[in-house]
């Protein structure tokens, strides 16, 4: 029972999830008919599961919440900013009660008493707008009238189909449903349960035939199956019209196809009834197990290069060919596993969404969110270091970008400030872009603070890029009060570092009185990376093939004879670093050296190495804690002779370069 109620937490809290993005939605689209049936499917179907696991305080309070969107549902009330903040509030809270079902916590009990008074109250409100009387004397009103002479009399043959249980649904909950729409009789039918030993738990085998007297019509009680009508034969008829086929005879019918044959008079029932094909285009598979397949992929990488290694060694035509096939295999196996683990960026939208309305709501701002591209996909592991940094950087768009209205509409723009969102894949790099109309950062301003922090010196030249980049150092803020949403200086060193640690890249961009744009740039993955490899001083080293523009071979004298680290290649002027001097050693004085020309932003830089080995399929490892100052090196891969390739940061690279210059330069 403990993994079902597992699997019923993970699918609730992707219920409260969907309803929280519906909601939001609704926001700018109350009238949406369509995303309204959504919110209230998605209530009806947290309940049913809910009662079916045994967790009724979660049941008990979504059945109240779900009471406005009923009347919301049937066009009686339009969507409300009261009705929408109450709701999401009962989300989070619903999202509590799934980790805390037992109200264990003082804090948490207090809360939902709040919240069920607060959900209550509209309920009430909503009635008493309608002429409607009080939620109880309603519920006693209608069980009295529906035993009154003028109430039609139904029979209902309801007969789940056994895998009636595998999305939560509990039958007993529906046959209450139908107890508050009138007198009701139930009979339960258990011919087909099996022998006790072909008896599962987790199937269906009985049915039930209800004998119902209310003043309610056939739609309204078939409404009430209406999320489970295709996974149910159901009958609804009228006693004084028609009589209603045995349950047993319905159960029949949409088991053996054989009836429609032999009955041509039951085809309209039949065809109603008759379950549907599962085509399973999808399964819920958990993180785990996608981390063991990566994993799994990983080593066999690394066994494949080994095989690849000893093939060479040893040359043998049917060897060679199985290597070549293995490395195929290996590729679209790697493929494959890659394309599982990515997750679309939609996924981590909704909390956005949400701290953009709470926020602007909090500092009494207008702002239009606005996503593009969020169904660009993205490895889940990069997604899950990415949040934090993202919802950091919003936080700061709301709070320092988006000006006032009033501030606003005295400079000439619209009282509402927009900021969008926008994510797009461009070749092996996803980009993610977040865009504001504020009021922009004034790039001298930033100097200034700099150059009072003695963090630059009041002569030392910096382009407009550099400018911005002071932003990430610790510290840093250009802030001119502190506030409880920013301001401290704590914050974009952190952005900075966790996005780096992702192998990600971040800049920025901005105009004064016209916004600001940030721009970060992730890999797709970051646990196994096509990459060349170089040798620098008889070691080994991989550098990311999709920073990697071209490669050439010079003799070392035109290197060593290069001005200020500047050397012309095919017309353009580049500069270049020796790696062998960037780590410590003696420049080399091989006869000819290998210089691969990699991306740098927006610029290239030629990084000098002894030669090149060739292309190689890395699968990256972790350094350990001993080696987090090593900056430079993004991590290790083991080579098909199982010795220690490292991997190379070719950014850090550079930017050290740049940094040491740049000191001794003022020095």
């Amino acid at each position: 029972m403990d993994q079902y109620k597992s699997s019923y937490r993970d699918e609730a809290q992707e219920l409260i999830a969907a309803m929280e993005t519906s909601l939001l939605q609704l926001e700018h689209t109350p009238d949406n008919e369509a995303i309204i049936q959504e919110v209230f499917r998605a209530m009806h179907t947290l309940k049913g599961n809910s009662a079916m696991f045994g967790f009724k305080v979660i049941a008990e309070f979504t059945h109240h919440l779900e009471s406005i969107y009923e009347f919301v549902r049937s066009g009686q009330q339009k969507i409300t900013r009261q009705i929408l903040n109450v709701s999401l509030a009962s989300l989070d809270h619903l999202s509590a009660l799934v980790k805390d079902d037992t109200l264990s916590s003082p804090d948490l009990r207090r809360k939902h008493q709040l919240l069920t008074v607060n959900v209550v109250e509209v309920v009430s409100a909503i009635q008493q707008s309608l002429g409607l009387l009080s939620l109880s004397d309603n519920l006693e009103t209608t069980c009295d009238s529906t035993s009154s002479p003028e109430g039609k009399k139904y029979k209902i043959c309801f007969a789940p189909h056994k895998d009636f249980f595998y999305n939560g649904s509990n039958p007993l909950y529906y046959i209450d449903e139908l107890k508050l729409l009138g007198d009701c009789s139930v009979s339960l039918k258990y011919d087909e349960v099996p022998l006790i030993g072909e008896l599962t738990e987790i199937n269906c085998f009985c049915s039930w035939e209800i004998s119902l007297e209310t003043e309610a019509d056939e739609e309204q009680i078939r409404a009430v199956f209406q999320f489970v009508e295709h996974l149910c034969g159901l009958e609804i008829s009228e006693l004084n019209e028609q009589k209603a086929a045995p349950v047993g005879e319905l159960k029949e019918q949409l088991t053996d196809e054989k009836v429609l044959d032999k009955a041509p008079e039951a085809e309209a029932v039949t065809t109603t009834l008759a379950p549907k094909k599962n085509v399973i285009s999808s399964v819920r598979v958990s993180s785990e197990r996608l981390d063991n397949l990566m994993s799994l992929v990983s080593e066999l990488i690394t066994l494949q290069a080994k095989l690849g290694t000893l093939a060479e060694q040893l040359p043998h035509s049917e060897l060679m060919a199985v290597t070549e096939n293995l490395e195929k295999i290996s590729t679209r196996l790697r493929d494959n596993a890659f394309n599982m683990c990515l997750v679309p960026i939609n996924n981590m939208l909704t909390p956005f969404n949400r701290l953009v309305r709470d926020l602007a709501a909090d500092l009494n701002k207008e702002i239009n969110f606005v996503t593009e591209g969020a169904e660009t996909e993205l490895d889940k592991n990069i997604m899950e270091g990415l949040s934090d940094p993202l919802m950091h950087l919003l936080r700061n768009s709301i709070d320092h970008g988006i000006e006032a209205p009033d501030v606003r509409e005295q400079a000439g723009k619209s009282r509402c400030g927009t900021i969008v969102f926008k994510a797009y894949c461009s070749g092996t790099n996803v980009f993610i872009e977040i865009k504001d109309d504020g009021k922009g950062m004034d790039p001298e301003k930033i100097r200034e603070k700099a150059v009072q922090k003695g963090i630059i010196a009041k002569d030392e030249l910096l382009s407009e890029k550099e400018i911005f980049n002071l932003i990430f150092l610790p510290g840093f803020s250009t802030a001119e009060k502190i506030s409880e949403i920013s301001g401290r200086g704590v914050g974009m060193d952190v952005v900075k570092r966790k996005i780096t640690d992702i192998r990600g890249q971040i800049k920025i961009a901005s105009v004064p009185n016209e916004g600001t744009t940030i721009t970060i740039k992730l890999p797709l993955t970051v646990s196994i990376i096509d990459g060349l490899m170089v040798k620098v001083n008889g070691a080994d080293f991989v550098i990311p093939l999709s920073l990697v523009d071209r490669c050439f071979e010079l003799p070392s004298l035109n290197v060593l004879n290069a001005y200020n680290n500047v050397i012309t290649l095919d017309g353009e002027q580049l500069p270049y670093i020796n790696l062998c001097e960037e780590f410590g050693e003696p420049a080399s004085f091989a006869t000819s050296q290998e210089l691969i020309i990699v991306y740098h932003d927006d610029r290239k830089v030629a990084l000098v190495a002894d030669y090149v080995v060739g292309k190689f399929q890395a699968v990256l490892k972790p350094l350990g804690p001993y080696f987090l100052q090593m900056e430079t090196i993004s991590g290790a891969t083991i080579l098909g002779d199982g010795q220690i390739a490292l991997v190379l940061d070719t950014n850090k690279i550079i930017e050290q370069y740049i940094d040491r210059k740049r000191y001794a330069t003022c020095q």
